[in-house]
């Protein structure tokens, strides 16, 4: 879609529903540019308010159909001929965009104010991703976490909440990284600090399970997943600084982007300029950091200071 020519297959039922709606979004969006409309102009039409309207072309809540039909033909009375060309693709998109994603039995968590809209814009993103890189200064990516230490992360992280607040994220967060590790299409590289390996959430013997594991994923893990270490000496300007995440996704419609997790919520940047730039950086840490052997070595050596 979004051409000149129409396409045999909208490719819909290939996404997540969360990719399905950014992509009906974006369709959605050009046509009413197309038509020389504004989201008022539009939400006036279909009786929706600017704020439905603008949630609706970025993809964050599922469209009606009865919504959908209607700006389709407006936007065919207006003259754009995508609107008739590619409704049938439109409608598809729609249909996946209104399943449900895997994270939807997580809603009471996703609400709470322990996550942000951020953490469910980025595992739709991770669902639809080709590939993942990361930097990991501070703690041990949510991916290699094992639940001990990810269990005393969401503790210190969340002392006021309750337990079984804090019990349904520690669901979430092992959820999401068993799903991230089972997926073969899916290539994650990640760097992490030295430092990420001596802050001891949960003592002495959490710690020591959770270097276990990282060894381990650096000897013989998963294939599709490589795990490389800073070295906590390491000047690189590009090290020095927070994580960040690149993510490309296997849609190409959908667009490559960066995630920058800040103290309170996240940013995302998806211009081509901030994408490559925080690939280089990435690949630059990576150049630095210990190869797989001297990586192993090195979390060896860690664990086997532990008292």
């Amino acid at each position: 879609m979004s051409g000149s020519a129409p396409s045999e297959n909208s490719g819909a039922d290939q996404l997540s529903p969360a990719a399905a709606r950014r992509r009906l979004g974006q369709e959605l969006r050009q046509m009413r540019e197309k038509a020389g409309l504004t989201l008022v102009d539009v939400g006036g039409q279909i009786e929706r308010s600017q704020a439905t309207m603008s949630r609706l072309e970025k993809g964050t809540s599922p469209a009606r159909a009865v919504d959908v039909e209607k700006m389709l033909d407006i936007y065919r009375g207006m003259g754009v001929r995508d609107a008739e060309i590619f409704r049938d693709d439109v409608l598809s998109l729609l249909k996946t965009g209104r399943q449900k994603d895997w994270f939807s039995p997580f809603r009471d968590v996703l609400a709470s104010d322990m996550t942000g809209d951020h953490v469910e814009t980025l595992m739709s993103y991770e669902d639809d991703a080709s590939r993942i890189v990361s930097y990991e200064p501070d703690l041990v990516p949510g991916v290699l976490q094992t639940e001990q230490y990810a269990m005393n992360v969401i503790a210190a992280y969340f002392p006021d909440h309750t337990e079984r607040q804090r019990a349904r994220l520690l669901e979430l967060r092992l959820e999401r990284g068993r799903r991230l590790r089972r997926r073969r299409d899916l290539q994650i590289d990640l760097v992490l600090s030295e430092n990420a390996l001596i802050r001891a959430f949960g003592g002495a013997e959490t710690l020591r399970g959770q270097l276990q594991t990282i060894e381990g994923e650096i000897h013989n893990g998963s294939p599709h997943i490589t795990v490389r270490l800073a070295p906590s000496t390491l000047t690189l300007p590009a090290a020095i600084g927070g994580p960040f995440t690149v993510i490309t996704t296997a849609d190409s419609a959908d667009g490559d982007v960066v995630y920058l997790e800040q103290r309170s919520g996240a940013r995302y940047l998806t211009s081509g300029d901030d994408v490559s730039g925080y690939a280089r950086q990435f690949e630059t840490i990576s150049a630095a950091s210990l190869e797989r052997e001297q990586a192993h070595d090195r979390v060896e050596e860690i664990t086997k200071q532990l008292v």
